[in-house]
């Protein structure tokens, strides 16, 4: 895509050429400064850093073999064909690619990928040899905006691919990692391993031994996901010879986790609101917010979008494990009476 909007001789050239010149405003396009400002501490920072790492490293290979074949590139205009790709990608299966993850499974569609999103807009799309046909199920008024429907998206899938976020999304998310560490018995470790694959846990063997157990979403209108219940149960067992099981002890690791993913949000709750206008004019001079300025940055608003998000879904995170608790004290003091 970056080679070709200049190359004469490309297909796409003409499609190329009429996007954006600059960057779509994604978090991957973004200053580095002002991106670890916004999400440091956030599962959508790691998400960025790791996919920027993986771009630089395969420009650092390709650039020298561009540039022996007479093709000049920098790593901006890298960035510059990410941002549009991923801003305005569609599935692979509505021309036909395969669903295989691991193969091709995303195209773009001039034309369509100019339609903004609307939540629940009423849309089908119709799929034939040689077209894709987008039909929407209620009237559109002349001169109105024809809306497509990105999908129920959380807003780090939003912000990450779109460059903007939802207030309130109801499909919005946080994601959670659980570390574990490697055991000296070797035993307790194979067990884990085989638990966490018995169950179809997804799991991670780092260098040193120890497990990245994970993802795993939390949203805020249901209960603690099973499966991140179950695997926690298996971090924690401390003997090869017993089976796991989900108790206090779990419930509070957990409660550990997602107290300290809140409080490794940059800004604060205070600050973000009053970024968002839900806040009062003392609460923003007191968190030293400059509404006006703000006004203008569409990323920075969309930024205290999602760390506010992320905060209520683990707030509600926090608040079903609580509940967890007080059942079990209620079972108790049953069993006792």
């Amino acid at each position: 895509m970056a080679h070709g909007r200049t190359e004469e001789g490309c297909d796409w050239g003409a499609y190329l050429r009429s996007l954006p010149q600059e960057p779509a405003d994604i978090p991957n396009a973004w200053e580095e400064g002002f991106c670890e400002r916004e999400l440091a501490g956030t599962s959508l920072y790691a998400q960025v850093q790791h996919e920027r790492a993986a771009m630089q490293m395969e420009f650092g290979l390709l650039a020298p073999v561009l540039l022996a074949a007479g093709v000049r590139m920098e790593f901006s205009d890298v960035l510059w064909a990410n941002s549009m790709y991923r801003s305005r990608c569609f599935p692979g299966r509505l021309i036909g690619l395969s669903a295989d993850p691991s193969a091709v499974s995303s195209a773009m569609l001039p034309l369509l990928d100019i339609l903004n999103h609307r939540h629940a807009q009423p849309i089908t799309w119709k799929v034939h040899d040689t077209a894709v046909d987008f039909v929407s199920a209620s009237s559109i008024a002349k001169g109105s905006q024809v809306f497509s429907n990105y999908g129920a998206k959380s807003n780090a899938e939003l912000l990450f691919s779109f460059g903007f976020c939802q207030r309130p999304n109801l499909s919005d998310t946080a994601t959670a990692f659980l570390g574990c560490p490697k055991e000296p018995d070797e035993a307790l470790s194979a067990k884990k391993r085989s638990l966490l694959e018995e169950q179809e846990l997804p799991f991670q063997i780092k260098p040193n031994g120890s497990l990245s157990v994970g993802p795993f979403e939390v949203a805020s209108d249901e209960e603690v996901p099973a499966a991140l219940c179950a695997a926690t149960a298996i971090c924690l067992l401390q003997d090869a010879e017993e089976e796991p099981e989900f108790s206090l002890d779990e419930v509070e690791t957990l409660q550990a986790l997602f107290r300290s993913k809140i409080n490794a949000i940059p800004s604060s709750e205070a600050a973000d609101l009053a970024l968002l206008g839900t806040g009062d004019e003392n609460s923003a001079k007191s968190a030293g917010v400059d509404k006006d300025a703000a006004a203008g940055n569409s990323a920075r608003v969309f930024a205290a979008m999602y760390r506010q998000g992320q905060r209520e879904v683990m707030g509600k995170t926090l608040a079903a494990l609580e509940a967890m608790i007080a059942q079990g004290e209620e079972g108790e003091e049953g069993e006792e009476g």
